[in-house]
């Protein structure tokens, strides 16, 4: 792993690092390209399993001033470690009138810790950095994790709602569902239980807290337009309560 810098003596550049990342590859219906990052020695990912989608293999892992974004490739349910600074060694830069000593993460250019009293460093040999410089770029880059962060959030909570419509269809065209359902439409004799009009031709769910193993009571036959406004009606309750 490549990383640039220390200037000797006009201060700080822009930080440069070459991370080693490997495959570049894209999941089809993504808003945005994955990077699998070739592990580096000090940092090695083991192969994970997900405890939500039940995915076995290499977790993608995004490096960032002080953070690793870990997250699953196929339903972006993540999580961040901080880095414990273990690689480290010292910068010095200008504090009124003198230098001021801190150490200098070498695994994600951190400046952390107590300021260092300079008779316990070799001071020719600490590099100076141009602090103004250092704090711009590190905001920057706090920045862009947590934009990626909550984009893998997004990414997630996307997968959460597709798959609970998948495995809704799913059932849906189970046998136990559609005799329940019949059930359901000969105990209510076929009326709309909504405007005790019309002829009922479907079933709605007053709760899904059993869905999947509901009580008949849970259910209702409804016709299609009471249908439709009761989820209308849904949807909007629960993005309110979002």
């Amino acid at each position: 792993m490549l990383f640039f810098f220390f200037q000797a003596e006009d201060g700080i550049r822009d930080l440069v690092r070459s991370r080693g990342l490997g495959d570049v590859y894209k999941r089809q219906g993504e808003p945005t390209t994955i990077r699998r990052r070739r592990m580096s020695f000090y940092n090695r990912l083991e192969m994970e399993k997900c405890e939500v989608c039940g995915f076995e293999g290499e977790f993608v892992n995004e490096e960032y001033v002080g953070y690793d974004l870990i997250f699953c490739p196929d339903c972006y349910n993540s999580r961040t470690e901080s880095c414990n600074h273990e690689r480290y060694g010292y910068a010095k830069y200008f504090v009124g009138n003198g230098f001021r000593v801190q150490k200098f993460c070498s695994n994600c250019f951190s400046l952390f810790g107590c300021a260092i009293k300079h008779t316990d460093v070799d001071m020719v040999n600490v590099k100076t950095i141009e602090k103004d410089k250092y704090d711009r770029w590190h905001n920057e880059q706090y920045e862009k994790f947590q934009k990626r962060y909550s984009k893998i959030k997004e990414l997630h909570s996307i997968w959460q709602v597709d798959e609970y419509r998948r495995k809704h269809q799913e059932y849906l065209n189970t046998q136990e569902w559609k005799e329940k359902r019949q059930e359901v439409l000969k105990r209510d004799d076929y009326l709309c239980q909504a405007c005790l009009k019309h002829r009922a031709s479907e079933v709605h769910h007053l709760t899904y807290d059993h869905f999947g193993d509901e009580p008949l009571f849970d259910l209702i036959s409804v016709c299609r337009q009471c249908h439709e406004k009761m989820s209308t009606i849904d949807i909007k309750r629960k993005r309110l309560l979002a």
